[in-house]
């Protein structure tokens, strides 16, 4: 058994994570049938830096210790079928880069957005299927400004109240908000340049297609269908040279499709 690396969970490596809490730096425990609670001793590894923990099969709170591995780089929960009572357990990881917790209850986190914004080295957030709620209050200052992937989709944000925090990511590349509830308008502007995939779509969105769409020369897939928007297509569309995908249908569109691109 290779001590810096461990994919299948038995009885025998059951006992014998403890013994190499000094070495071991990859634990993946995916998509197994294991029962009961997460072992204590996974909390332990203080030199773990990826932990993949997604439809295991383990039941009951996901322990807040897990928070002390502070080298910790990737961690997998998605679809595990634990509960979380709170959040602020993970400002611990200090070296986080990628989090997914897909369909898991975040329900009655209010502060998800200020906890999340206290990772300053994550690039990667996969929040899909989570029931977060629009958060109560927005952020004066953004920390986490390396995010380039951001996964928000099927949720039950009702508003752009997250608006500041995301339309401030320079870096960000990929942004997913469909299928959820966000009335209003989008914002006017925003300093996502970097966006090669957008898709806001399945919302109720009233206003008319943002001028800082056009100004992101990488944008590959926009997809806004299923909205209400309004007014037309700017000529600038022309300006998205790699555009591959525009989903505009069921909005209210008028006016004419420039011609010359």
């Amino acid at each position: 058994m290779s001590t810096s690396s461990i994919s299948v969970l038995t009885p025998y490596t059951a006992r014998s994570i403890c013994p190499l809490s000094k070495h071991l730096t990859y634990l993946d425990l995916s998509h197994n049938q294991f029962q009961g609670a997460i072992p204590p001793p996974i909390a332990m590894l203080k030199n773990q830096e990826y932990l993949n923990l997604s439809n295991a099969g383990f039941h009951g709170e996901i322990p807040r210790s897990i928070g002390n591995l502070s080298s910790l780089r990737t961690l997998v929960l998605e679809g595990s079928g634990q509960k979380v009572h709170g959040l602020g357990w993970l400002s611990g990881l200090v070296s986080l880069k990628y989090l997914n917790t897909n369909f898991i209850d975040l329900g009655n986190e209010t502060n998800w957005l200020g906890i999340i914004n206290a990772l300053p080295r994550l690039t990667e957030l996969h929040l899909r299927g989570c029931k977060l709620l629009s958060p109560l209050s927005t952020l004066d200052h953004v920390n986490a400004t390396s995010l380039t992937f951001l996964d928000l989709s099927r949720n039950e944000l009702a508003s752009f109240s997250v608006a500041g925090w995301i339309f401030r990511q320079g870096s960000l590349g990929f942004l997913d908000m469909s299928q959820n509830y966000i009335e209003g308008h989008v914002p006017y502007t925003s300093n996502t340049t970097k966006l090669q995939h957008t898709d806001l779509s399945w919302n109720k969105l009233s206003s008319v297609i943002p001028d800082w769409i056009y100004s992101c020369q990488d944008l590959k897939f926009v997809y806004l269908d299923n909205n209400f928007l309004n007014g037309t297509i700017s000529k600038r569309v022309g300006n998205l040279t790699s555009l591959d995908t525009f989903g505009l249908s069921y909005n209210q569109i008028s006016g004419e499709i420039p011609s010359d691109h």
